[in-house]
């Protein structure tokens, strides 16, 4: 039973961590691909992040500003002319 308290609770940190805390994505990913066949090293790591959630209640994420531009570097950027294209958008 108390396998199944775990795969509970990690789902729930799951659902925290897509909503408030996308650091804790890793360690999730991580847990949740060996909870097919659990072991007591499963078992080990979903404590030790429950642990941590415990730990660190008030997750806090901050974005800052930056000056970053994005440009697209693709050919398709470009204008390409219609009756030299060949297969999949590579110019002849």
């Amino acid at each position: 039973m108390p396998v199944l308290m775990h795969l509970i609770s990690v789902g729930s940190a799951l659902y925290y961590a897509r909503a408030v805390d996308p650091t804790l994505l890793p360690a999730l990913d991580d847990i949740a691909n060996s909870q097919a066949k659990p072991t007591q090293d499963t078992l080990h790591k979903s404590n030790q992040l429950l642990d941590s959630l415990s730990t660190y209640p008030n997750a806090i994420i901050r974005y800052h500003a930056s000056d970053v531009i994005l440009a697209p570097l693709s050919p398709f950027a470009k204008i390409v002319d219609v009756e030299n294209v060949g297969f999949l958008g590579d110019v002849r």
